[in-house]
């Protein structure tokens, strides 16, 4: 039997959210309302990704 994947586990999904980086990296994305830069955002993620992700869910 299939588990059921809810919206959140898709969005929050490794490999979902290594590619939207990947794309806004290549982007050349502004920083946001944080005014982070994308090596900014990047190292934050490394540090807080996990516990992002858990608040989320």
């Amino acid at each position: 039997m299939k588990s059921q994947l809810t919206i959140i586990d898709h969005i929050t999904d490794e490999d979902n959210l290594n590619q939207a980086f990947k794309k806004v990296k290549r982007n050349k994305g502004a920083a946001g309302v944080d005014v982070k830069d994308i090596k900014a955002t990047r190292l934050y993620l490394i540090e807080n990704g996990t516990d992002l992700i858990k608040l989320i869910k």
